[in-house]
């Protein structure tokens, strides 16, 4: 009795949805980076230069999903390019508009994971309360948070940063007084300049270049 009344607190605990203060980090999740090179592409699985290339810039969201299979199966080798492969026959991928988030979760929960889409609207709250709940949590960003920077093109004309369009891998969280102080993420890239591990990243900041559509990807 008394171990069935733990469990029914435990289950509670796990699964609250209201977000409480305080410093809360999944720990030990792996940093894998998108960025292929001449050095590494035949490791990531891929036999063709050409093609590493090209996927280069359109797999954060792969990479984002690797980590996240290496924490959970540590002992495991999940090469890039198989999860491309797997990818593409799921119809995961799409050349507009890149990598679909459902797909994705189809994609991790083939290969043993337990991930649902979520749409939060600009409600970021909902992401802290899925770390807090031990999730973590694959957001759409603008890359290194750049949103509403400005660009000049060749032709003269200026480029402004939209919101999202890069994928990043949230683990972590700092909350106080109901505001979210930080997010705790591992940002790939395919430029070196770029990648970030374990970068913490103010609430504000986040909700900036947080895409509009305020879709997630949980795990």
């Amino acid at each position: 009795m008394q171990g069935t009344i733990f469990m029914k607190f435990k289950n509670l605990f796990e699964n609250r949805s209201e977000i409480i203060d305080g410093h809360f980090e999944i720990s030990d999740v792996p940093f894998y980076s998108q960025r292929l090179t001449k050095e590494n592409y035949q490791k990531e699985g891929f036999n063709n230069w050409d093609e590493a290339e090209y996927w280069s810039e359109r797999i954060c969201g792969l990479a984002c999903l690797k980590m996240v299979l290496l924490k959970n199966y540590p002992d495991q080798d999940f090469k890039l390019k198989e999860l491309l492969d797997r990818g593409l026959a799921l119809g995961a991928y799409d050349e507009e508009h890149g990598w679909k988030h459902q797909g994705l979760v189809d994609l991790g929960n083939s290969l043993g994971l337990d991930g649902f889409r979520e749409s939060v609207g600009a409600n970021v709250k909902r992401i802290a309360t899925h770390i807090q709940n031990q999730r973590m949590v694959i957001a759409s960003v603008t890359v290194g948070f750049e949103a509403g920077k400005k660009y000049e093109e060749l032709d003269g004309s200026t480029d402004v940063m939209p919101r999202g369009g890069h994928l990043v891998l949230i683990f972590g969280t700092d909350v106080s007084n109901g505001r979210i102080d930080d997010f705790i993420l591992h940002h790939p890239s395919s430029e070196g300049s770029y990648e970030h591990s374990n970068w913490k990243i103010s609430g504000e900041d986040f909700s900036n270049s947080f895409s509009e559509k305020g879709n997630v990807i949980i795990f």
